[in-house]
């Protein structure tokens, strides 16, 4: 008998709101596909333990551990009578600080196109552990001022990891590393050129590769076709204007690279699962 294949899925992150694009819960591992999705994902054990799996990494997090799941890495919980613990669990969308006036904490750019990537598990780090707990607090109590509090928080954990827990390039990671220094140009090109008409040939020439082995490298690196990241990375800036301009939705299109207003609505329903106007009378 053939065994079941087994699914990876592209996981889409329902935040609080758009212009506040982080998701904190707390409670027990559940027993999920693998996954994966943009955003980065940092887990608090603070009770019992837990097994997970990030990228090749099968790590054993103890009370008192941090985990971390960056950008497009694949992940999941390994859930048994063992391993259950509690944890508070924070999901940061990588424009999180685009509108917070903190212009020195571009995660997309640190991430992305400077391919940084943190630890999968942390250990005795009892200052990102308090940080962890207020923000879940912040968030859960949302008192006045509370994003600002997060806000804050958030800039300070980034900077203690980006100072104390960045993965060191070994042989286990370098190819990786390899693959992101050759597409570093395409990426910046798509995060400043969204609006124009970014075609492929236009990437790989700029990465200096063939148009093959550009689109290999790329699938194999973000988890997604070129095609697929253009359209997802417009969609987000639409819907952000959507929510938070009064612009025409054909402005909106035009605004974020869709020539074609027709084509927008048949994109953002396939990315966001309902219209660009359902999507703007909810918010």
């Amino acid at each position: 008998m053939k065994n079941k294949k087994e699914k990876v899925q592209n996981q889409n992150i329902n935040y609080y709101a758009n212009d506040f694009r982080i998701l904190v819960s707390g409670g027990q591992p559940l027993s999920w596909d693998k996954a994966f999705h943009e955003a980065i994902e940092i887990k608090y054990f603070y009770e019992g333990r837990a097994m997970l799996l990030i990228d090749s990494d099968v790590i054993v997090a103890e009370s008192g551990d941090i985990t971390i799941a960056n950008p497009y890495e694949i992940h999941t919980n390994i859930v048994n009578e063992a391993y259950n613990g509690k944890y508070y669990s924070l999901i940061i969308d990588l424009d999180f600080f685009a509108d917070t006036g903190i212009s020195d904490m571009d995660l997309r750019h640190l991430l992305l196109a400077k391919h940084h990537k943190f630890n999968h598990h942390i250990k005795n780090n009892s200052r990102l552990n308090r940080i962890i707990m207020r923000i879940h607090e912040e968030v859960t109590e949302s008192k006045e001022y509370y994003r600002m509090i997060v806000a804050n928080l958030l800039a300070e954990m980034f900077a203690l990891l980006l100072r104390e827990e960045l993965a060191d390039t070994n042989e286990s990671n370098h190819e990786n590393m390899h693959r992101g220094d050759i597409l570093s140009p395409a990426l910046q090109k798509i995060f400043n050129d969204y609006s124009q008409n970014i075609t492929i040939d236009d990437l790989s020439e700029l990465c200096s590769i063939s148009k093959y082995h550009f689109c290999r490298l790329f699938k194999q690196h973000m988890g997604m076709t070129v095609t697929q990241y253009i359209i997802n990375y417009r969609i987000s800036l639409a819907d952000s204007l959507l929510k938070n301009e009064n612009q025409s939705i054909k402005n909106i299109s035009e605004t974020c690279g869709f020539g074609d207003v027709s084509y927008f609505y048949q994109c953002y329903k396939r990315v966001k699962g309902t219209s660009p106007g359902k999507a703007r009378k909810q918010s």
